[in-house]
């Protein structure tokens, strides 16, 4: 078999750059190191989802301000739970463990929503009402910037963290929409209260899950976005003690090549449990003896759409951070992975789940594309 880092190039993938990633930039302000992030002494950093390099620079080729601009990686699977994950923590996802939106957990025997606190067939009941710990890691970048300066987190009103409540000095603003974040932000400037805010926003990355990334809707809402942004909130910035330093969790594709697999289909005869992870990566736990046939059935009939590959082979390469991982964790990673080639997504059908809303998601994200991959850092 040829070395996997061949068969990444060859498919086009874009290898995470942990150095210069999204996930070193908070813990740049958390050590005070101003390198990238502005010489001023307060700071916003601000997530907006979904906001890739490729979809930023061709929508609004020239940034109101005249910003620094840079073109960063973001870490692998390139979503939010895993990207937040790192950027919060401070660690990659070798090291904690967040691999997915789906996570399989060995120690309660199921597969997991980390961000939901659930698991994937018991959405209402609550893990840490039966006393489990918090699955997704400490925000020690947090901790460690909330030693020193008085914090705001400014989130929307759906995301919530369940470490939150161990930030002592911190305060948390809901907002319902980009337009009240911009509003608040500008506000908290003018009181000048905080020392460090953290905002996030989703609407790009909604926008782009339900209409696609080339959708006039999306190049609308990216537009709107930075429009409203120079109304409201540049000239707040300029005239401030704070550099505002903005980035993105992850970028989005077009899905154009759908596998959908139930829970009756032939693959299901070589697995312990059923695929999990998110459309774009899937983790398989394979029966031990079968994963010859396997990997043969898997790829006669997938291979065109993803490269699968043995799960320590990949763990080696680098590809979620460190070339190795507890062994805590590593029953999370499963026996093969499946990286989804070209636009290509890998649905898995339980059959006892309704369907989400009312319309099918057309972006995604998650897997190795440049576009999924690479995330701007913007400062002013």
């Amino acid at each position: 078999m040829r070395p996997i880092l061949s068969q990444f190039k060859d498919e086009g993938f874009s290898f995470p750059d942990y150095k210069n990633s999204n996930m070193q930039i908070l813990k740049e302000i958390a050590y005070g190191n101003n390198r990238r992030t502005g010489s001023k002494p307060k700071k916003i950093f601000m997530v907006i989802d979904g906001l890739g390099y490729n979809l930023l620079s061709k929508a609004v080729p020239n940034l109101p301000g005249y910003p620094e601009l840079s073109n960063i990686s973001t870490v692998f699977p390139s979503t939010t739970s895993v990207v937040l994950s790192s950027i919060e923590s401070g660690k990659t996802p070798s090291e904690h463990g967040i691999i997915a939106w789906q996570v399989y957990m060995k120690e309660i025997g199921g597969i997991t929503l980390p961000f939901r606190d659930s698991l994937v067939l018991s959405k209402n009941f609550k893990l840490s009402s039966a006393g489990i710990p918090p699955i997704i890691p400490e925000p020690r970048m947090l901790y460690k910037i909330e030693e020193k300066k008085k914090m705001l987190l400014q989130y929307q009103e759906s995301v919530t963290r369940p470490h939150d409540h161990m930030l002592k000095n911190t305060s948390t603003n809901y907002h319902a929409s980009h337009m009240d974040m911009l509003v608040g932000l500008k506000r908290e400037i003018l009181l000048d209260r905080y020392d460090f805010i953290y905002a996030y926003t989703d609407v790009i990355d909604h926008a782009q899950h339900r209409y696609g990334v080339s959708s006039e809707e999306v190049s609308h809402w990216v537009k709107t976005f930075i429009s409203d942004f120079e109304r409201i909130l540049l000239p707040a910035i300029i005239r401030s003690d704070y550099n505002l330093v903005i980035t993105a969790d992850h970028g989005t594709i077009e899905a154009s090549n759908k596998i959908s697999v139930r829970y009756d289909d032939k693959i299901m005869d070589y697995l312990l449990m059923p695929p999990y992870g998110d459309p774009r990566i899937r983790y398989f736990h394979v029966e031990s003896g079968k994963e010859e046939r396997f990997e043969r059935h898997f790829n006669n009939k997938y291979g065109k759409y993803a490269l699968l590959l043995k799960s320590d082979s990949v763990i080696k390469t680098g590809l979620f951070g460190n070339k190795s991982v507890k062994d805590n964790i590593r029953a999370r990673f499963g026996t093969h992975i499946a990286i989804m080639k070209g636009h290509g997504t890998f649905d898995y059908g339980y059959p006892v789940t309704p369907p989400r809303h009312g319309w099918s998601t057309i972006g995604h994200h998650s897997g190795m594309s440049e576009d999924e991959m690479r995330v701007p850092l913007v400062v002013y």
